[in-house]
């Protein structure tokens, strides 16, 4: 669908290249119905994407207006756009670069900061498509990840596939993998004064530290812990501005965070910052 609405907007541009409304700007409401927004994923798009998306169009319509003059009905559309001038194609991937994706396209979990951002055990660090985020935020360390590069997609320029849970998020590279091919080991002052869980109910709500303070989690935490939290994982105590949940559990090991109370109101003032 995707690829039959980017015919449809070729077919519009060359529409539009004899028309005093070529110099106007698109947006996707003037290409796209509402099925092919909803089949191609573009309704779910946030507004920075879609505005991203709309660029692009009015940048690639554009060029077709340029181009117009020199396509035949004989030519297929590919090789066409193939014969443009090199100024107006992307710029090819070289050979070391596209190897190098190929090395770090199967890849395991080091850190998932709640489905925003995963960092990989190579040290590539992959910032997720908002609208993809409540799906990654369950997905835990060390599981396998294979990246598969999106050429039809600017805004979800990758996709990440999880083998273990069988789903697919999007996302662009925010950082390359270490030329090493292994994350820098973390400061240890990243550490510096956590508590360390001694044990995690089954159902996710309480959490026991080797000091013996209990912590309940809060209720929108919960499936979070128990997809992704550990025992022996450190955490870091800090105060929340929720009203309820008057602490924020933050899991330096995994990388994200939840709310939380301890069952009274007596706690070691030492485990959380002021």
């Amino acid at each position: 669908m995707f690829v039959r609405s980017m015919f449809s907007c070729t077919c519009l541009s060359l529409i539009l290249a004899s028309s005093p409304l070529a110099g106007d700007d698109l947006d996707i409401d003037m290409v796209m119905d509402r099925k092919e927004q909803e089949a191609s994923g573009i309704d779910r798009m946030t507004p920075p994407e879609r505005q991203s998306f709309e660029r692009w169009l009015n940048t690639w319509t554009r060029h077709v207006v340029q181009q117009a003059p020199t396509y035949h009905p004989s030519m297929s559309l590919s090789a066409w756009v193939g014969g443009w001038p090199g100024y107006l194609k992307p710029r090819p991937i070289p050979k070391a670069e596209a190897a190098k994706e190929r090395k770090e396209a199967n890849q395991t979990i080091f850190r998932n900061k709640g489905g925003a951002t995963i960092e990989l055990k190579d040290g590539s660090v992959w910032n997720i498509t908002a609208i993809d985020q409540p799906i990654a935020q369950f997905w835990a360390r060390g599981q396998r990840i294979t990246i598969v590069k999106n050429q039809r997609d600017i805004v979800r320029q990758y996709q990440l596939l999880n083998e273990e849970r069988h789903e697919q998020v999007g996302g662009i590279r925010a950082r390359p993998a270490n030329p090493e091919g292994q994350r820098a080991a973390d400061s240890p002052a990243y550490f510096r004064g956590a508590s360390v869980i001694d044990s995690i109910t089954p159902d996710g709500i309480t959490i026991t530290l080797l000091s013996g303070d209990v912590w309940i989690v809060a209720p929108t935490g919960q499936q979070l812990v128990q997809a992704t939290w550990t025992t022996h994982d450190r955490i870091r105590i800090e105060r929340s501005t929720d009203a309820a949940y008057r602490y924020r559990l933050v899991n330096l090991d995994s990388g994200d965070a939840v709310l939380g109370n301890p069952p009274n109101k007596e706690i070691n003032p030492s485990y959380y910052q002021q």
